[in-house]
């Protein structure tokens, strides 16, 4: 009778020593080590790619405009902007210089740069054709970028300060210069992006001036004597790449040159959009004398109350111009 009570506590003992190993793995799922441990490989695995990507990314070899092959060691935190026409384009990206050319005049005086002169100094290194280049060894910049043609005039000085890219006048080509400072800063998706933005932008605008395609626009600035000087926007004229607005007859072909006030009255937009400069009150002190001719009164966009100053940020071409003229061409005509 003992060993049959000895068989059967015996055997008991090993269903239920069994039965707890076949529980063991449920329990051990319910513990959080194996979830960390499954995060922490996760992570390794992030750390490695993302080394791998900063490995690859930097240094990076840029060809510039006048076909040089350009070493950039390492992300660039302190840029020199020697070419203003650009300098719109590093705030795009959110690479603003640390130090550039025209500062004065662009800088601190296009109404488009406003926002990021509050926060953010910029160093006046005079002008493009006068680069202060003691003051620029003081900025002690890691990447110079300059107009191709100003390269020619002071690049060997400039090569000793930093590595030196020298770049285009793409005119009214933005998408370009975009790209192009994309490829310099690591940043090709966010200058697509803000490409795509920009377009989106254009193509809401073409929307709201549905009803102003039988209009004609002129966009005008004063040339300091008594003349206008035509500029032919491509943002605001172009059925491609711009709101596709229609200018008077014979208005294009005028573009950059200057005419006289009878040439205004030959022109005779619905719209007339002048030139603004926020650092003087030439523009205006003009447009009150103006208000006393009767050629000039005789205009129809004068006496259908269609004359606008315009900041002179939208004559520009770049990012932010374009973007700034957009919005301030659909405020005037609300």
């Amino acid at each position: 009778m003992k060993k049959l009570i000895g068989l059967i506590v015996s055997t008991v003992f090993l269903i239920g020593l069994l039965a707890g190993c076949a529980k063991a793995p449920e329990e051990t799922n319910n513990i959080p080590a194996p979830e960390s441990a499954a995060q922490e490989t996760e992570t390794n695995a992030e750390d490695t790619n993302t080394g791998h990507a900063e490995e690859t990314e930097w240094p990076r070899t840029y060809v510039d405009a006048l076909g040089r092959e350009v070493v950039i060691e390492q992300k660039p935190e302190k840029p020199v902007m020697i070419f203003f026409r650009n300098l719109e384009h590093l705030f795009v990206l959110e690479e603003p210089p640390v130090a550039g050319t025209e500062v004065v005049d662009v800088y601190n005086g296009w109404d488009v740069f406003k926002p990021y002169a509050e926060t953010h100094e910029v160093i006046d290194l005079g002008s493009m054709s006068a680069v202060n280049i003691e003051k620029l060894l003081e900025v002690n910049p890691d990447l110079i970028i300059v107009y191709s043609g100003t390269f020619e005039k002071i690049g060997d000085q400039l090569e000793k300060i930093a590595s030196t890219i020298a770049v285009d006048n793409y005119g009214d080509d933005w998408q370009t210069p975009l790209i192009e400072y994309g490829k310099i800063f690591g940043k090709e998706d966010k200058a697509q992006a803000e490409i795509d933005k920009l377009k989106k932008q254009i193509q809401e605008g073409i929307e709201e001036l549905a009803d102003y395609n039988d209009k004609t626009f002129a966009f005008l600035r004063f040339d300091g004597s008594k003349g206008f000087i035509v500029y032919v926007l491509d943002f605001v004229y172009s059925k491609e790449a711009g709101l596709g607005l229609s200018a008077p007859e014979g208005y294009i072909d005028q573009g950059r040159t200057t005419i006289t006030l009878e040439g205004v009255t030959e022109l005779n937009p619905d719209y007339l959009f002048i030139y603004n400069d926020a650092l003087n009150d030439i523009d205006e002190s003009y447009i009150e004398e103006l208000k006393n001719n009767s050629v000039w009164n005789s205009l129809e966009a004068v006496k259908n109350n269609n004359v606008h100053l315009i900041d002179r940020s939208t004559y520009s071409g770049g990012p932010l111009s374009i973007s700034y003229g957009v919005d301030a061409i659909l405020d005037a005509l609300k």
